[in-house]
């Protein structure tokens, strides 16, 4: 056990509210005089955020009973490195195993936050299971519900409730930023309760139970100087997750003065707020410095929109949108977008694949219904982007008028410098995966999510070859459903049937082609086959990606051919009108969209 604990009185006083003993799993089963025992033969130990309370390899010497705070459970694989598989709340326990089986501690277990712990050594718990049968009960009951658990791939969820909000330097307009951040959070209907630094010193217990009684509660640290105070160091080691908040031009400390990862194994995600000036317009600014942040965030702290999103954000109900590649039936994105903001459902946080993402980074860019299609109409309509045909060593086109115009809309913009999160996903052919683009120039993303292999080159970044995302993922909704911040909508285009013969003819049955194929019944040109075959995905994926949207929409496209560009206005009025449609069937404020 570490030594970094310190060991309370049991009869101290510690809350109105607070369970002694006989309020306590499994100690809750035992008779009056046995508890009368164990009262001073039981230590109360403190654990600081951050801690360790054992690791894997060390030997079982005690169960522990959660009093306060929480514990996590961490491990460590090669694909993964340290990640966190459970979490152990008030009133649960942890050791039992290891005591039972005789074997060591097979991971990690650390305070997620400031904890009180109740140490039940081995002596007493042996002691207890050979004399205490309810004690016995309830630890066949605990071993059979991890079984169960196990068995069903269950696993708890991690906390999400206590913020650390830290301002890079004094600034920034922390107090204001705070107050209107709660006041949006409570008329969202949240609880939320604000420590700041009058607060401080106060039992871990009185922090535990304002926490328990609320949805949020946020730690108010100080600047994130070299040297923090005591009292923002608190702040950290209570935070499941951290807010960093700058101006445009603030210079991001490096390294951070708050350590992502520390002694304990904890990981703790860490996200940029920057205020931009109230009439930045729709120019956001990219921050400078390192990039080690799970979103970053762009607002204006008099742009009410701004705030409610940031809210949303931080109260984890924030409306994520997917958006499936599909090539021109793509274009049915904008008229659902343009049905999801007429019905006032907020877009907090876009992904998607290929033409889905292009779309995306519109909505991301806080670009308006008008604007996306004016664009959009102008990119792939008036302009079309695959008429610079090549000698196809590589590719079919040389993929230069795709280069101009994602470079003519977005110029040198940041995937980090948008209003909303945004990622696009491309196929890495190096390593054999999927690649999510969170940041560098929209258009280098952009442009490896829609190269098709065989139509597009594809693009070479940081020494790995790149290809459209629908490759491995035409429907990238698991990226943002691991995020677990809300519920999701998911556009797909891809679901009607997109290939049938005759649906592209680029040499007729009278030309070269009807020399070496006898069978003159329309097949589909070789470009609609590649688009096919690179934007295909497999059934089950999709399947997979389906299952995990809150709301699905699938506008009716059979009649739009994958590269028929001209069908611009055809495929927008399908997704809006099956967008109508959906919304007007679905319980909106029983989903969490409005």
């Amino acid at each position: 056990m570490t030594n970094d604990v310190t060991s309370r009185d049991p009869d101290e006083t510690i809350g109105s509210h607070w369970p002694t003993l006989a309020d306590l799993p499994p100690l809750e089963y035992l008779d009056p005089q046995t508890l009368a025992a164990l009262q001073q033969e039981l230590p109360w130990i403190n654990l600081p955020g951050g801690r360790a309370l054992f690791g894997p390899g060390e030997t079982a010497d005690a169960l522990y009973i959660v009093v306060s705070g929480i514990l996590g459970v961490v491990v460590t694989t090669p694909e993964r490195g340290q990640h966190l598989v459970a979490s152990i709340r008030a009133g649960e326990t942890v050791g039992e195993m290891s005591l039972i089986t005789g074997e060591p501690h097979s991971a990690t277990v650390v305070a997620l936050r400031d904890s009180e712990l109740v140490v039940v050594p081995k002596a007493t718990f042996d002691r207890l299971m050979a004399e205490q049968p309810k004690f016995l009960i309830w630890l066949n009951r605990l071993l059979i519900d991890r079984l169960h658990q196990t068995t069903l791939h269950k696993s708890a969820p991690a906390p999400n409730r206590a913020v650390a909000v830290v301002p890079i330097d004094r600034s920034v307009p922390i107090e204001e930023l705070i107050g209107v951040l709660i006041d949006s959070l409570k008329r969202s209907g949240k609880r939320v309760h604000r420590f700041s630094a009058e607060m401080g010193g106060q039992p871990i217990e009185w922090y535990d139970e304002i926490e328990q009684s609320h949805d949020l509660v946020l730690y108010q640290a100080g600047p994130a100087e070299p040297d923090l105070d005591g009292w923002s160091r608190f702040c950290l080691r209570q935070a499941d997750r951290i807010i960093l908040v700058g101006r445009p031009l603030s210079r991001i400390p490096d390294p951070l003065p708050i350590a992502p990862t520390d002694a304990g194994g904890r990981i703790l995600p860490i996200e940029l707020v920057v205020i931009e000036p109230d009439r930045a317009g729709r120019r956001a600014h990219a921050p400078r410095g390192p990039q080690r942040f799970t979103a970053i965030h762009h607002i204006r702290l008099h742009e009410p929109t701004d705030m409610h999103r940031l809210a949303r954000h931080m109260a984890g109900i924030a409306v994520g949108l997917v958006l499936a590649g599909g090539a021109s039936r793509g274009f049915a994105h904008i008229g659902a977008i343009r049905a999801l903001r007429e019905a006032g459902i907020p877009i907090d946080r876009v992904g998607g694949t290929s033409m889905g993402a292009i779309v995306g980074a519109c909505v991301a860019a806080d670009w308006d219904d008008d604007e996306i299609t004016e664009r959009m109409h102008g990119a792939f309509v008036r302009n079309n982007p695959l008429d610079d045909y090549n000698l196809p060593w590589v590719a079919l086109f040389r993929g230069k008028s795709v280069d101009r115009l994602l470079q003519e809309y977005f110029g040198e913009t940041e995937i980090e410098a948008l209003w909303r999160p945004f990622y696009a996903v491309s196929t890495n052919l190096t390593r054999g995966g999927m690649t999510i683009h969170r940041d560098g120039p929209v258009w280098k993303a952009l442009r490896a999510s829609v190269a098709i292999p065989g139509v597009l080159p594809p693009v070479l970044l940081d020494g790995e070859v790149l290809v459209d995302g629908g490759v491995v993922d035409n429907f990238p909704v698991d990226v943002m459903a691991a995020e677990r911040k809300g519920p999701i909508i998911g556009i797909d285009v891809a679901g009607d049937r997109a290939l049938m013969p005759g649906s592209e003819v680029p040499l007729n049955r009278h030309g070269i082609i009807g020399w070496f194929r006898p069978d003159t019944r329309p097949l589909p040109g070789i470009v609609s086959i590649l688009m096919r075959a690179g934007t295909v995905s497999s059934q089950l994926q999709m399947t997979v990606a389906r299952s995990q949207t809150t709301l699905l929409i699938e506008p009716a496209l059979s009649e739009v051919p994958l590269l028929d560009w001209h069908s611009f206005d055809r495929a927008v009025e399908a997704g809006y009108r099956q967008t109508r449609k959906v919304l007007e069937r679905a319980d909106l404020p029983a989903l969490g969209l409005i």
